[in-house]
């Protein structure tokens, strides 16, 4: 697994199992979550983990504002 540390968003490169390409996801680093990947969106595969991560990078640039990470607060009541 390979990660590109952005802001608030994250490009990270893994292997596809059973497979020898690779994918990216974008992950939002203050809810934890992905929010976007090139496997599980579009069935798109890289043939090694430079050109997936060149990829997912292009992507996070066109698609994801450069916002600083901060956290969210909690509704009153909830914790």
């Amino acid at each position: 697994m390979d990660t590109e540390r952005g802001e608030r968003f994250t490009v990270e490169v893994r292997p596809i199992s059973e497979s020898s390409c690779w994918c990216w996801e974008i992950w939002d680093t203050v809810r934890g979550e992905v929010v976007e990947g090139c496997w599980t969106g579009d069935w798109t595969a890289y043939d090694s983990r430079e050109a997936a991560l060149r990829a997912g990078q292009l992507r996070l640039t066109l698609k994801y504002p450069p916002l600083p990470a901060r956290s969210i607060p909690h509704a009153p009541g909830t914790g």
